[in-house]
């Protein structure tokens, strides 16, 4: 069964899927984890890495990202609250593409997805 995963970081949920022998993954990721994934998924044809968001709309959004993690947030204030470590230092505006979920189907010819993993954003 096809899997579509909104927000798949560095792929961890992506190795859940495989193992459980899907046969196609669409794995989306906005961030600077999007490299990663790619690198880790290079040449298995199960899984299309797609370095885009998923939201309601294919316009352009702004995301905040860090210097020192591959977080990424809409509400960087909200992830700082859980930084107990401090990590984050410094974060900066990116813009990223977005796709909605019509055009994901049609643009990567799933004709159902049975699995849909995202990560809302309000």
């Amino acid at each position: 069964f096809p899997v579509t995963i909104g927000g798949a970081s560095c792929g961890s949920f992506v190795d859940v899927c495989l193992q459980n022998e899907v046969s196609k993954v669409v794995a989306l990721e906005p961030s600077r984890s999007f490299e990663i994934l790619s690198n880790t998924f290079e040449g298995n044809d199960k899984v299309v890495c797609i370095n885009k968001a998923l939201s309601t709309n294919c316009d352009t959004k702004e995301i905040y990202t860090t210097d020192h993690t591959t977080l990424s947030s809409f509400e960087m204030d909200k992830q700082k609250a859980f930084d107990s470590d401090n990590l984050i230092k410094e974060t900066n505006l990116t813009r990223i593409e977005c796709i909605d979920l019509s055009s994901l189907k049609k643009d990567f010819s799933l004709p159902q997805i049975d699995l849909l993993k995202i990560f809302l954003h309000f």
